[in-house]
């Protein structure tokens, strides 16, 4: 009998609990040696490339647009060298899948689903503005970034370039900047769900050509680059506990009873 996974039988995978979801162990895991991390100025030309373009695009309607015109974006080399070239541990600290942030006295933002609605995330920039350009204000994402909308590919690659960007800039007088900006896990950040509900037909289609062979390695990317190190659970102020809906608690390790809140 054929290998039966979320994968390969999407309908047998939407019914199987979150947990209970698999990597899939017969895909080709794409040689990671292979891919050679930008330098670090490369890295910073990109992403903030990245973000230029859809400043621009936050100025004008997207409804004739398909793609970003940003070409570099849809080059599977280039895009590979970009995640890899992310610090491991950047998007959090994947031993307890738990990060604490003290923003008393900050202006703070929470962004719940987004799915793939780049025109709509670029409105919310619009009215409280972009985390790379307000350091005093603390942006929160709850997950669930890609699938259902026509840009889930674009969504993830800004938000993972602003992620970056905002860790790595400093003021002007030398002075580290504050991390104002933190990426959570939804349960659609994961291999087997967002392969069956948009983002695997995303990259496949815009980054690899239309050949699924392509699409099957550069997916694997993003699994392990990517989703692997965001963490499930923020908890605010010492206060207040954030996290997306639905993931189950054995995926939290050591869980959030360790923790004091006030």
């Amino acid at each position: 009998m054929p290998t039966r996974c979320p994968c390969c039988d999407p309908v047998w995978g939407a019914q199987r609990k979150y947990s209970e979801l698999l990597v899939c162990q017969h895909i080709e895991e794409p040689n990671y040696r292979a891919i050679q991390p930008m330098s670090q100025t490369s890295t910073e030309e990109m992403a903030q490339g990245i973000i230029e373009v859809c400043k621009d695009l936050a100025k004008t309607p997207m409804r004739n647009y398909q793609r970003i015109p940003f070409d570099d974006i849809y080059d599977q080399n280039k895009a590979s060298s970009l995640l890899a070239s992310f610090p491991k541990g950047e998007f959090g600290d994947t031993s307890n899948r738990i990060v604490m942030h003290d923003q008393r006295g900050q202006n703070v933002v929470v962004f719940g689903d987004i799915h793939g609605q780049l025109s709509s995330l670029l409105r919310w920039f619009g009215m409280v503005g972009w985390p790379d350009e307000n350091p005093t204000t603390f942006y929160l994402f709850l997950g669930d970034y890609v699938d259902r909308g026509n840009f889930s590919y674009e969504c993830l690659m800004m938000l993972f370039s602003l992620r970056h960007v905002c860790r790595k800039r400093e003021y002007k007088n030398g002075e580290l900047r504050p991390q104002n900006m933190e990426l959570l896990r939804g349960n659609h950040e994961t291999l087997q769900i967002s392969r069956v509900y948009g983002l695997w037909g995303d990259i496949k289609q815009k980054v690899c050509e239309g050949i699924e062979s392509k699409a099957n390695q550069f997916f694997q990317v993003i699994g392990r680059t990517i989703f692997a190190d965001l963490p499930f659970v923020c908890i605010l102020n010492k206060k207040y506990l954030c996290m997306h809906g639905g993931i189950p608690q054995a995926m939290l390790g050591q869980g959030i009873s360790r923790y004091h809140t006030e």
